[in-house]
This record gives C-alpha cells, structure tokens and sequence, in this order.
C-alpha cells in the first residue's frame, strides 16, 4: 500500500467493525474514526511506520483494546476519549511516544496503564474519568518530571507506581 494519510473524518460515523492499519501509514488525522460506533478492533501491521494519532482520532468508537505501534510519538488530545468500552491500551517496550495530549483517554475502562519511559508530556485530564483505573506504573528510566493530580480526576482508588525522582503535583 502506498497510503501515508488517513485523511480527516475518513471513516467517521461508519459502520466499519474491523480496521487494518497498513504500514505505510504514518498519520491518523483528526477524527478519522470518530463516532464509529460499530468499530471493536483496530489492527497495525507489524511493521507500522504510524508516528501520529490526531485529535479524536478514535473517540466515541467501540474499540476494546488498542496496541499504539512503536513508532508512534504523539497521541493528541482527545483522541481516545470516550471509547467507553476500552479496557486495555498496550504500548511497545520500544515505545518511541513522547507525548500523550490533554484527556486522550478521557473516560474510558482502562484498569491497568503503562507509561513508557520515553514520555515527556501528559495533558490535563489524560485519563479523567476512567473510573477502573486501579494501577498506573511509569518506568524507573522515565523521561516524565512530574505526575499532575489533575490526570486522575474522577478516580476514586488508583495505585501509582512511579519513581523516587518524579514530583507530583
């Protein structure tokens, strides 16, 4: 495949359940998926060149789990806000993700979530609202400097497994 772009609104407001993302695919542009409401899985080659998930990009679909390929480096704001049935967001050990933009994963089921080291930035309210979250790890070898409490609004019991050198505020 030679498609590098899924353009804006590609795929909004379909009836698509299944998606395979080829790996010439280096964007998912805002909200290329976006109220999809029959859309349960996403798939990414195993070769994926994918470095950028746009604002809204998923929100408001019916995806369940989502694996972030490795190349990606910023997943924007919003953009898997409200997938109300997403229980497991996976990242690659070799994660090169920089940036996680504000309430990207805005009251969703995630119970468990692993920060790869290679984060700098969280937006306000990343994970508002995801009432299930019970353990959040960062990585000892982290790149974050500080946790804001204010990404955890709306969750009652969360367990934080962070490093000795991160503040949190």
């Amino acid at each position: 495949s030679e498609l590098r772009t899924i353009g804006q609104f590609a795929f909004s407001n379909t009836s698509i359940e299944k998606v395979s993302i080829p790996s010439s695919v280096r964007q998912i542009e805002g909200r290329a998926f976006f109220n999809s409401k029959k859309l349960k899985k996403v798939e990414f080659d195993e070769n994926s060149k994918l470095n950028f998930i746009d604002s809204y990009a998923f929100a408001n679909s019916s995806i369940e789990f989502i694996s972030i390929p490795p190349r990606v480096r910023q997943i924007n704001d919003f953009a898997f806000s409200c997938c109300s049935i997403l229980k497991k967001v996976e990242f690659c050990e070799n994660s090169e993700l920089r940036s996680i933009g504000k309430a990207a994963f805005y009251f969703t089921l995630i119970r468990c979530i692993s920060i790869p080291s290679s984060v700098t930035e969280i937006g306000k309210l990343a994970f508002c609202y995801c009432g299930l979250l019970q353990i959040f790890e960062i990585h000892e070898k982290s790149k974050l400097k500080f946790i804001d409490k204010d990404w955890f609004d709306a969750i009652s019991h969360i367990h934080l497994m962070i490093p000795p050198n991160i503040i949190i505020k």
